[in-house]
C-alpha cells in the first residue's frame, strides 16, 4: 500500500509539472495561443512533453538492457532472461525492448527452447522490426530455429528473406548460403547451386568461403 501510495504522489507530481510548463508556454506565448488556439497549443505540448518522456525511458531502458547483457555474459543466463523479460515488460515499445526480444529468442534457441524463440522473434518483427541489422538477425534466428525442427521449406524463405534485408554483405552471404543448404535437404540442388552462385560471383568475406566451399561439395555428391 505505501509503494501504491508513493507511486500516485509521483503521478501526480508529474502531471503537476507537465501542467505548469503548459501554463508557462501558453502565458509567454499570448499571441501564438490568440492566433491557433489554446486546444492546439495544449496537443503541441503535450506531445513535446510525451517526446521527452520517451527519450527518457530509452534511456533508462538501455541501461536495463546493459546489466542484462552484463549478467549474460558472465554466464548468469536465468537472471538475465528474467531482466531482459522486466524490461520488454516495463519499457515496451523503446529500441531497446526490441533489442531485449531479439536476444530472448537467441537465448531460447541456443537452450534448444526452439517453439519460445521462434514466439520471441515473430514478436520483434510485428511490433519493432526498426533495425535492418537485428531484423536480419531475427529472421536468421527463425530460420534456424525451423532448420533444426526439420522445417527446410520454411527455413529457406526466412534465410532469403534475411538476404533481401540484410544491410551488410556478410549477413546476406550467410544467409543464402544456409537457404542454399536448406534447398539440399530437399534435394532442390538447381536452387541450392544458384544461390552458391550468387556468393561466389560477389566477392565472397574469408570467414564465407569455407562454408561456400562446404556446400560445393556437398551439391556436387548430391549430383553423383
Amino acid at each position: 500500500m505505501a509503494d501504491e501510495s508513493k507511486n500516485n504522489v509521483n503521478q501526480q507530481k508529474t502531471l503537476a509539472a507537465r501542467l505548469e510548463s503548459i501554463i508557462a508556454f501558453v502565458q509567454n506565448n499570448t499571441k501564438i495561443v490568440s492566433g491557433i488556439g489554446i486546444g492546439i497549443v495544449v496537443i503541441a505540448v503535450v506531445t513535446i512533453l510525451m517526446i521527452r518522456s520517451k527519450r527518457k525511458a530509452n534511456k533508462q531502458a538501455s541501461g536495463k538492457l546493459g546489466i542484462a547483457q552484463m549478467s549474460l555474459q558472465a554466464g548468469d543466463t536465468s537472471n538475465a532472461v528474467v531482466k531482459l523479460e522486466n524490461l520488454i515488460s516495463r519499457y515496451e515499445g523503446t529500441q531497446s525492448a526490441g533489442y531485449a526480444l531479439a536476444l530472448l529468442g537467441q537465448i531460447e534457441s541456443d537452450r534448444g527452447s526452439y517453439q519460445k524463440a521462434q514466439d520471441h522473434f515473430n514478436r520483434y518483427l510485428r511490433e519493432y522490426k526498426n533495425k535492418k541489422f537485428i531484423t536480419t538477425q531475427v529472421l536468421q534466428g527463425l530460420g534456424n530455429c525451423l532448420y533444426v525442427s526439420g522445417n527446410y521449406k520454411e527455413a529457406a524463405q526466412k534465410y532469403e528473406k534475411a538476404a533481401r534485408t540484410a544491410p551488410h554483405k556478410f549477413q546476406k552471404h550467410s544467409s543464402l548460403l544456409n537457404a542454399a543448404k536448406c534447398y539440399l535437404e530437399t534435394s532442390q540442388i538447381s536452387k541450392s547451386q544458384k544461390l552458391v552462385e550468387e556468393v561466389k560471383n560477389s566477392s565472397p568475406e574469408k570467414q564465407i568461403k569455407s562454408k561456400l566451399q562446404q556446400i560445393e561439395s556437398q551439391i556436387a555428391v548430391k549430383k553423383t
